[in-house]
């Protein structure tokens, strides 16, 4: 009997033990600020608490929910200078004088990049900063799931906004600012306006149904909701929103069921096919052109009709 008995004492101990570690490693998770998030048509994305360095505090105090902007991640709000490129930035000076929340922080004092980092000055004046990943967004570990292909921004606000925002609320307890640069500002507010889509067509019919907006979702979410911030929108032009967007042959192309797969010919086309090096050349050549143009273009047209001027998003000035 007592023979017999031995192996089974010892698979109930292994199992506790085995148990034991993996609860340890979704703590020691929890304290590196990496949570996860399901949406209601079952895709995990990536949340980051956010902290300056493994050794600072969270902060315990109000909630703001940051999304990002389109075609990027949460890095967006966490500028930083990567160990891989401390030799590029050796030689950056910061602007003088100083804002006055900066001067003497140790923080910025050891990496001058925090400087421009929306995450750190949030945390550094007292907030709770959380950041978000939206499907197929992310690397590594902070990679969120891809999910289904067929996706746009209805699916990213009815699904993936919603999911990240309960995440928050269930780990903090308190109802988060929540907000975001251009697409991140976009979908909050379709947040707030109830947007929802049917999960079962969604999933079952392999295409992205209308959304709607449900009267009782609006009072929900505004009810759990602390505030909305949104900055620094993309692409507005006159020209576009007031005579071009509005019109019954955009809508049918917009409205219609084929897709540009942009994940997999980046990921599989022109990934393997060009070096990194010329990928970030090209881009920069291409950012940097907009940008020229715009300089040329500004004095010379109005704003309404300057596209240059919509597109050059990322001029800080």
């Amino acid at each position: 009997m007592l023979t017999e008995s031995r192996p089974t004492s010892w698979l109930v101990v292994t199992c506790v033990v085995v148990l034991a570690l993996l609860g340890c490693t979704k703590r020691n998770a929890d304290s590196d600020g990496l949570y996860t998030a399901v949406t209601d048509d079952g895709v995990v994305i990536k949340l980051k608490r956010y902290r300056p360095t493994p050794d600072a505090d969270f902060i315990d105090g109000q909630p703001i929910v940051l999304f990002p902007g389109f075609i990027e991640n949460y890095d967006i709000y966490t500028s930083h200078t990567p160990p891989e490129r401390k030799i590029v930035y050796r030689k950056m000076t910061l602007p003088q004088p100083l804002a006055p929340w900066a001067e003497m922080d140790s923080y910025i004092e050891k990496d001058p990049m925090r400087y421009y980092s929306m995450a750190y000055y949030l945390w550094s004046q007292g907030y709770d900063v959380w950041l978000v990943n939206y499907r197929g967004q992310g690397r590594g570990a902070a990679k969120s799931e891809r999910g289904s292909r067929l996706s746009n921004l209805d699916v990213l606000a009815a699904f993936d906004v919603p999911a990240a925002i309960d995440k928050v609320i269930a780990m903090t307890g308190r109802a988060p600012v929540i907000g975001g640069r251009s697409t991140g500002g976009l979908l909050c507010y379709l947040y707030l306006q109830g947007i929802t889509i049917d999960v079962d067509t969604f999933l079952s019919d392999g295409y992205v149904p209308h959304v709607q907006s449900d009267e009782n979702l609006i009072v929900e979410r505004n009810t759990k909701t602390a505030g909305f911030i949104g900055f620094d929108p993309a692409g507005e032009l006159d020209l576009i929103t007031k005579r071009l967007l509005d019109t019954p042959l955009l809508w049918t192309f917009l409205g219609s069921r084929y897709f540009i797969d942009l994940d997999r010919i980046i990921g599989e086309v022109i990934g393997p096919l060009l070096p990194t090096a010329v990928n970030v050349g090209i881009i920069e050549v291409m950012f940097g052109t907009i940008s020229l143009l715009n300089d040329v273009l500004s004095p010379i047209l109005p704003d309404e009709v300057n596209l240059f001027a919509a597109l050059d998003m990322w001029e800080v000035k």
